[in-house]
């Protein structure tokens, strides 16, 4: 595994929480 990646993978997961409150987004992301 490639823990670079996955250190960017959670990066990107810990951004996405903290932008969670905008619904439009998330459901437009997901």
């Amino acid at each position: 595994m490639d823990f670079g990646l996955l250190e960017q993978f959670g990066w990107w997961c810990l951004g996405f929480l903290r932008n969670s409150h905008w619904p439009k987004n998330a459901s437009r992301v997901l």
